[in-house]
């Protein structure tokens, strides 16, 4: 359904990806295929490192909130599969390249009808609790004092109910002591989270800089020096690996997150190789939706969009981002579809709330 004709709202988890990238490109190639009932398996975290987690915004149980862990598909409607004799087989030898000569650069020389620009944290990749855990590791170092080692179960459950508010990475640092503090700040925060985080700041004294270095360097030896680990915190959305291996239309990365961390987790988890300087990749857009605006106007004046008149996609899972993308006279004009991840991190009220307006 869409807002306003130009929001495009995906209610079936990450699989709508494969939906919409699929009906534009393989149509006679993606079969619809009936998948099981609703279930409330799968919903603990690998290694029992991460509570189950539940849709922040409407309080669902993982079952009903897809983000929860690959094989989640059977909880959505409909699954859909792509050809591989249509798409290719990209699973051979090096991985699909998203640098400066990609498949979908050589594609684009036949003039592509469909472009799309995908955000990656809470659309291909389900990174709640990695920049979770970074921060609560992060607090863990730098205030001792402050939070201690038993609070860590209910410190990330906290966190995955504040998820929505976050902007930045290093902000989960702060909701940690914050939550250690007191275990029931939670809806304080999602209430108004820069006047709590200005609050809490300022009465600790923190040096806002010298915080935030230690939330990038413990996040960076954490992802360097036990990758493994890691990357059971940063797992791909059901469909989506396949889906970006298999379909031939080109694609944009356009996202807040850093492109080392972007370049590391698509390549070890998605498959892609993808160059931190990769002409296609759009990282560190803060603030995103400001950021992400401009980019899309990058995005849709490149030659692979304007010479053959291809429509431009755009999906990202921060409602704000794509509220203010739809209201953008110049996306408009150029007639970008906008679609919210409603499995990615903000939940499904603001999905509610959106139809009232």
């Amino acid at each position: 359904m869409y807002l306003g004709a130009q929001i495009q709202i995906s209610q079936q988890s990450s699989c709508a990806v494969s939906r919409i990238v699929c009906s534009t490109t393989v149509r006679a190639h993606c079969q619809p295929r009936s998948s099981a009932s609703i279930t409330a398996a799968s919903t603990t975290h690998p290694r029992n490192h991460y509570p189950a987690r539940r849709n922040a915004r409407s309080g669902l149980p993982s079952a009903h909130n897809p983000s929860v862990r690959s094989g989640l598909c059977k909880g959505v409607a409909v699954r859909y599969s792509c050809s591989r004799r249509t798409m290719g087989d990209a699973t051979g030898g090096a991985a699909p390249s998203l640098g400066h000569s990609t498949r979908a650069v050589a594609a684009a020389a036949g003039k592509p009808s469909d472009v799309f620009a995908l955000d990656f944290d809470g659309v291909l990749i389900d990174s709640a609790p990695e920049v979770n855990m970074a921060g609560w590791r992060a607090a863990l170092k730098y205030w001792p004092d402050a939070v201690s080692v038993d609070q860590r179960d209910s410190v990330l459950a906290g966190l995955a109910v504040t998820r929505p508010v976050i902007v930045d990475g290093w902000e989960t640092m702060v909701m940690a002591r914050i939550l250690a503090e007191d275990s029931q700040a939670a809806q304080r925060i999602l209430a108004d989270w820069p006047a709590v985080m200005k609050q809490s700041l300022e009465s600790w004294g923190t040096d806002l800089k010298d915080m935030r270095t230690v939330f990038e360097t413990s996040r960076n030896e954490w992802m360097n020096g036990e990758e493994a680990d890691w990357l059971t915190y940063a797992q791909p959305y059901p469909n989506i690996k396949e889906t970006l291996q298999y379909c031939e239309h080109p694609f944009y990365i356009v996202s807040s997150k850093k492109a080392h961390r972007i370049s590391r987790v698509a390549q070890r988890q998605l498959g892609l190789d993808v160059p931190e300087d990769s002409p296609r990749l759009f990282a560190g857009l803060i603030p995103p939706d400001e950021q992400k605006i401009e980019t899309l106007k990058m995005i849709a004046e490149r030659p692979m969009v304007v010479e053959g008149g291809a429509t431009l996609h755009f999906i990202d899972d921060r409602f704000e981002t794509v509220q203010t993308a739809a209201a953008n006279a110049d996306l408009r004009a150029r007639g970008v579809k906008i679609y919210f991840a409603s499995w990615g991190g903000t939940g499904g009220t603001q999905l509610r709330q959106s139809g009232k307006q």
